[in-house]
């Protein structure tokens, strides 16, 4: 059934989704690669996933994880009674009944997981399921090994590369997206990148560059030199004499007679260059930011796909480095935050239930961020939280088990938030969360979806079926209200009160 699916991998893999969809007689089967320590799901089949299931997660928060090393057998029929699985974050927070999964095996090595989940119990899975799921995986595996892979003899492919006039084949799309995926940082993708851009052009040096144009600078990143042509890394020179300021502002992004073309260049005639390419590296406000290059001492006679195969690598690049950038700047503002709010710890500003900020520090924490807040590179967000039914809880369980839901809701928070953030109790079911953050709505909206999924289903009660109150297993969750805070006139009372009634206004209408 399986070798049935016909047409590119993605339709092969999506055909060996659905079969096992049927076959299980699960909601959803998915894909799941492991890639700069987060899982991504590649493939579905079936119903959508829930958000939280659906959006990249550290791999080792995650239950794929637990495939992929071996300690999860393959079928779960009731996650509820499972020793492991019981107490997991997302089979609590998504409401997974039923789990199965296989590791994903690609070139011999573990780089994922097949899943499948539901939301009730599948009754009656044996051994011959198992075996499906098995083969499911490995199928999936030979596939994805064959296009990651290719050569003459894979059964998914030709085997061949279209050649340029350059004389050297051109990059496979999937072997760039293995380059990318086991990529940890700019210098781990940019040298492979560099070595593919040498073999497909032919050209003796390939580099990328950073542009500084305040201070009319240009510096090579990274390099790769393969013939006598050297262009070291590190080296740094004026902006307005390069020859990649030349080709941005001629819109010539290749020559293969640079000597005619720029003559007036003395860097390219003590270096012998006659054959040149460059393309821009922008950022989100396309502003060039850098520039991906090639310099050759002979006349190349590159083609249009090669240009493509730059363009694709520039924008590859562009991303790496603006995530790199803004990973920084993130670092840089928790640890300034963290700096000017150390002081702050103290015996008085401790919540003694929960370990954080009680009302005191929350106060003081708000006022130190307010007052130090750079207006328009910064801004403050509040989220206020009421757990709801809380004295529901305190009655029915008692008044432990309504404290271990206080400490619950306050380690959610605390795993939420970064170093020097702020995460407090206000008193009775009331916390406080707060973060300074870089000016954007999707700083913004990114900080809130992560308190909303602290917020939700982060404690489950057990079953009670003795005594005056006899009931099953209760799920608690907390209602916020996210406001942010750009002005240094604003004080923290007002802040407070304004996030306080965007909470009250989410539970009305949650509960209308």
């Amino acid at each position: 059934m399986l070798e049935s699916g016909e047409g590119t991998v993605d339709a092969r893999i999506q055909h060996a989704l659905d079969v096992l969809v049927e076959e299980l007689g699960v909601d959803t089967a998915f894909v799941n690669r492991f890639r700069r320590g987060l899982c991504h799901i590649t493939h579905r089949s079936g119903l959508p996933l829930a958000d939280e299931l659906q959006a990249p997660k550290t791999v080792d928060s995650t239950i794929c994880r637990l495939v992929a090393a071996g300690e999860l057998e393959a079928l779960v029929p009731d996650t509820g009674v499972h020793p492991v699985l019981a107490g997991h974050p997302d089979v609590r927070r998504i409401g997974i009944t039923s789990y199965a999964g296989v590791p994903l095996v690609v070139d011999g090595d573990i780089v994922g997981a097949v899943c499948a989940v539901a939301a009730d119990p599948v009754p009656g899975w044996s051994d011959r399921d198992a075996d499906r799921l098995a083969t499911v995986g490995e199928f999936i595996g030979r596939v994805l090994t064959s296009a990651e892979r290719p050569g003459p003899s894979d059964s998914g492919g030709s085997g061949t590369h279209e050649a340029g006039a350059a004389g050297a084949p051109l990059p496979d799309l999937a072997d760039l997206a293995q380059t990318v995926a086991g990529s940890r940082d700019l210098e781990s993708l940019t040298r492979p990148l560099l070595e593919v851009l040498q073999s497909s052009t032919g050209l003796e040096s390939t580099y990328l560059t950073f542009v500084d144009w305040v201070g009319d600078r240009q510096q090579i990143v990274y390099s790769l030199n393969v013939g006598e042509l050297d262009i070291p890394e590190g080296l740094t020179v004026p902006w307005s004499d390069t020859l990649c300021q030349r080709s941005l502002d001629a819109g010539i992004p290749y020559t293969a007679d640079v000597p005619s073309l720029w003559g007036d260049s003395e860097a390219a005639r003590q270096l012998g260059i006659r054959t040149y390419v460059s393309v821009p590296i922008t950022d989100a406000d396309q502003a060039v930011i850098g520039t991906l290059c090639g310099a050759g001492t002979a006349s190349v006679d590159l083609q249009k796909q090669h240009l493509g195969t730059m363009q694709l690598f520039s924008r590859v690049l562009a991303e790496e480095i603006s995530r790199e950038r803004a990973e920084h700047r993130e670092r840089a503002r928790a640890e300034a935050l963290a700096q000017r709010t150390r002081s702050l710890w103290r015996e008085d500003t401790v919540d003694a239930l929960t370990g954080l900020h009680n009302r005191t520090g929350i106060q003081e924490w708000l006022t130190t961020a307010i007052e130090t807040l750079e207006t328009g590179r910064e801004q403050l967000a509040i989220a206020f939280f009421d757990i709801d039914d809380l004295t529901t809880v305190n009655d029915v369980y008692g008044s432990e088990i309504g404290d271990d839901v206080l400490r619950c809701l306050a380690a959610a928070l605390r795993n939420a938030g970064r170093p020097g953030d702020l995460q407090g109790r206000w008193g009775g079911d009331e916390f406080v969360a707060a973060a300074v953050l870089a000016p954007s709505d999707a700083s913004f909206g990114n900080w809130t979806h992560q308190q909303q999924m602290a917020a939700k289903w982060f404690y489950q009660t057990p079953d009670r079926f003795t005594g005056p109150h006899q009931t099953g297993g209760h799920t608690v969750h907390a209602s916020l209200g996210a406001i942010t805070v750009v002005e240094t006139a604003t004080s923290p009372e007002h802040a407070l009160q304004v996030a306080e009634q965007a909470m009250s206004r989410h539970k009305a209408r949650s509960s209308a």
